[in-house]
């Protein structure tokens, strides 16, 4: 398992004239890879959450494009698929008194799943985490600028 603060791109759908997805497709051929996404529809549209590996790619992508985004901090854990580990990972938050704002869960191509916590501490949750993981998973916690 690996514990990561990464970069979550906010982007409102609305009045675009294309998905984000479309607005990365050039993007995605320079090899930017998004780690985890979410769609989130409300009453007022439609936004897209998005966590790519290099968040200039994104950037340069989603301007380029015309599109709105906000960026917020989150911790991203990338773990096997199993069941339990999302539900012991908000048991460990719970447990530290680490206050999680959302979360979501995605699977990735290497039939792994990543979840995605906004908390009230980022860098606590990573450390939490980091001392919560099984010594045999190795973990590798890697912080990057927000």
């Amino acid at each position: 398992e690996t514990v990561q603060r990464r970069t979550l791109f906010v982007v409102p759908a609305n009045g675009v004239r294309e998905a984000p997805w479309r607005a990365l497709d050039a993007a995605r051929r320079d090899g930017l890879e998004v780690l985890a996404h979410r769609q989130v529809r409300t009453a007022g549209g439609t936004t897209w959450l998005l966590v790519p590996h290099a968040d200039w790619l994104a950037e340069r992508a989603l301007v380029a494009s015309g599109c709105r985004y906000e960026t917020e901090a989150v911790v991203l854990v990338n773990a096997a698929p199993r069941e339990q580990v999302a539900a012991a990972l908000m048991r460990q938050f719970a447990e530290s008194s680490v206050d999680v704002l959302y979360s979501y869960a995605t699977p990735n191509a290497d039939d792994r799943f990543v979840a995605v916590f906004k908390t009230a501490d980022d860098e606590r949750a990573v450390r939490e985490l980091q001392a919560a993981l099984p010594a045999a998973a190795d973990p590798i916690v890697t912080r990057m600028a927000a």
